[in-house]
C-alpha cells in the first residue's frame, strides 16, 4: 500500500507543477479535490481514466500516467461526462467502474 500512496502523491505534485497550482500534500482528505479543484487519477501504464459510480458528477478527473520521477499529464473529463455506459466495465471481482479511453479525454490545456 505504501508505494501506491507515494506514487499517487507524486502524480498529484506532477499535475500541480504542470498547471502552476499549489499542492498542499494533505492526507486523509478522501473525496476532496487533490490539486486545486481537480481529482487526480494516476496509473503506471495509463490505459484509461477510471471514474467510479460513487464519484461526483461535478468533479473534474485528470489522468496522470507514469511513475516517479517521470509523469505525463494526459487529459481530463468531468465525472458526469465520464459515466457513459459504453465505458462501464468490471475487473477482478470489483464493482463496475468507467474506464475512459485516453482518446476521449479533453486536453489539459483546456483546464
Amino acid at each position: 500500500g505504501w508505494n501506491v500512496h507515494v506514487e499517487g502523491a507524486a502524480a498529484e505534485m506532477a499535475l500541480a507543477k504542470a498547471t502552476n497550482r499549489y499542492f498542499s500534500g494533505s492526507v486523509n482528505t478522501f473525496k476532496k479535490a487533490d490539486v486545486g479543484t481537480y481529482q487526480i487519477r494516476s496509473t503506471k501504464k495509463g490505459l484509461s481514466l477510471i471514474v467510479r459510480e460513487e464519484d461526483s458528477n461535478d468533479d473534474i478527473f485528470v489522468l496522470v500516467t507514469g511513475s516517479s520521477p517521470s509523469f505525463e499529464v494526459i487529459g481530463w473529463l468531468s465525472g458526469k461526462d465520464a459515466k457513459q455506459k459504453q465505458w462501464s466495465k468490471t475487473y477482478n471481482n470489483r464493482p463496475a467502474a468507467y474506464f475512459v479511453p485516453q482518446s476521449e479525454l479533453k486536453s489539459i490545456s483546456t483546464l
